[in-house]
């Protein structure tokens, strides 16, 4: 199947959710599954609304399938991390179901500058981790407007290069860098060719939008009957699970994140409910909300002479929107980090990030 491409204004052929309509896949009517694809050119749409999600249609994986969105990424001159005094220990990062009540936040009276990329995600065949595992290959273009230049989050900008390839546990691996100092040394020595950032003092929060956001990236991808995963590169073991057991509202799962590094990573995911989402002019009734928090243990600061300053928490939280038939259309994510002044860094930035879909098809 292909999409139905149309002429933009700059006379470039695009493809997006206007010009599609739905239809079904012919390998998976081969298996009488019905997965959905939105497909097309100027019929009215004409699909499953009120299919429900199974682990074999939350996410169509077919070679080729791809998702375009539109993703803004504003920093928020605001650290709304809490500092504890020794002995006084941070508590228990918060649930998935006290934060998605927090996802709508508004901090729109601090301080604040947006930018904005194209982000692709495609299955382009498979591929092999750094750690030997294989997996189909998730691979992730992103094409920001602007690049913001490294220490100017409000002023000088330049223009930024399409970039491409598979994130595997890059974003992942970035965000444990900026949040726990403890452990930079224990990546530069697992990976050290992986990302020399690691070993620098100051991991400026706005370098990372040469990556995709880290509830939804890349990598080396597997669909099994009980999950949906990501390998990464420090071992053959499942980095991520973006689905695990069940699909049912209120389910939740716990899993350790990089154990060979720490004890104390951990993603925490809850099924919220089901939601209706509109694509092109479809409402869809069995959508799922799925929130996905990511506890980054307990970071400890120290004066120069080793004495222990405070401890913080740091974590990333935000939901996914899946419609079935079509996966992934939609992200909200928040990343609260705070650098350590004390060993040279500055109070990062609170990130905020969305993804919008802006197209979807089967790219032959």
């Amino acid at each position: 199947m292909t999409t139905c491409p149309r002429e933009n204004a700059a006379g470039t052929t695009s493809r997006d959710i206007s010009s599609m309509r739905l239809a079904s896949m012919a390998g998976a009517l081969a298996l009488g599954l019905l997965l959905v694809t939105v497909i097309g050119c100027n019929d009215g749409p004409t699909g499953p609304e009120n299919t429900r999600a199974t682990m074999v249609n939350i996410w169509p994986n077919e070679d080729g399938t791809f998702w375009k969105y539109r993703m803004v990424k504003t920093y928020h001159d605001t650290v709304l991390l809490a500092e504890y005094n020794p002995p006084e220990d941070p508590p228990p990062a918060p649930s998935a179901r006290e934060l998605h009540t927090l996802l709508e936040r508004d901090l729109s009276g601090t301080e604040s500058v947006a930018a904005q990329a194209d982000m692709i995600l495609r299955f382009d065949g498979r591929m092999t981790t750094d750690s030997g595992a294989e997996g189909q290959n998730l691979a992730v273009t992103l094409t920001p407007d602007t690049k913001l230049q490294h220490g100017d989050r409000r002023g000088t900008h330049r223009s930024a290069e399409p970039q491409t390839g598979p994130t595997t546990e890059a974003p992942l691996l970035s965000a444990i860098a900026r949040a726990r100092a403890d452990l930079r040394s224990r990546l530069t020595t697992r990976l050290p060719d992986h990302d020399r950032r690691w070993s620098r003092k100051d991991l400026p929060a706005e370098v990372e939008f040469d990556r995709a956001p880290l509830l939804l990236g890349g990598g080396c991808w597997e669909k099994a009957s009980q999950y949906i995963a990501l390998y990464g590169d420090l071992d053959q073991h499942i980095s991520w699970y973006f689905f695990n057991e069940l699909l049912a509202v209120g389910h939740s799962f716990a899993h350790q994140l990089v154990p060979m590094l720490a004890d104390d990573i951990w993603l925490r995911t809850r099924i919220m409910g089901e939601t209706s989402y509109q694509v092109d002019g479809v409402t869809y009734q069995h959508a799922l909300d799925v929130m996905y928090v990511v506890d980054m243990g307990v970071q400890t600061a120290t004066d120069e002479s080793g004495e222990i300053v405070h401890h913080n928490r740091s974590y990333i939280y935000g939901n996914i929107i899946y419609v079935p038939g079509v996966g992934p259309v939609a992200l909200h994510q928040w990343e609260l980090t705070s650098l350590d002044m004390i060993m040279g860094g500055s109070p990062a930035p609170t990130i905020e990030t969305v993804c919008t879909l802006v197209a979807f098809g089967i790219e032959e």
